[in-house]
């Protein structure tokens, strides 16, 4: 059996949830930057302290639309590693790899752990 949630990412309520790991591929290209922290720590909160999480983001700067007019943020290594650092998430393992369906897209892989009861949540949920 396998727990599935559809939700929404901002506003879903994951704590509780006691997760040993969480895989994010692609899953928060669409998030854009300045809510991607608040958004990140909400979902942690499904993590059992010293659980793992593999994130998977598009390098690059500011944003770019896809043929269908999709927005993906793009990042930096040092600007999601300070996120990370500001909600005690550890890199584990760090990767970067081409696309292998287009060679423009560079993604940034982090496999993540979170730190033994000092998951910081910096996100509130909506009422």
């Amino acid at each position: 059996e396998c727990l599935v949630v559809e939700g929404d990412f901002e506003c879903h309520d994951f704590s509780g949830m006691g997760m040993d790991a969480l895989l994010l591929v692609g899953a928060l290209v669409h998030v854009p930057h300045n809510r991607f922290p608040g958004i990140l720590s909400n979902i942690v909160q499904a993590l059992k302290p010293g659980g793992y999480m593999l994130v998977t983001m598009k390098e690059g700067q500011n944003t770019t639309k896809d043929a269908g007019d999709r927005v993906f943020y793009l990042w930096r290594n040092e600007e999601l590693r300070i996120v990370f650092e500001r909600l005690n998430l550890t890199v584990v393992e760090f990767s970067r790899q081409v696309s292998k369906i287009r060679e423009s897209d560079v993604w940034l892989g982090y496999v993540l752990k979170v730190q033994i009861n000092k998951v910081k949540k910096l996100f509130t949920l909506r009422e």
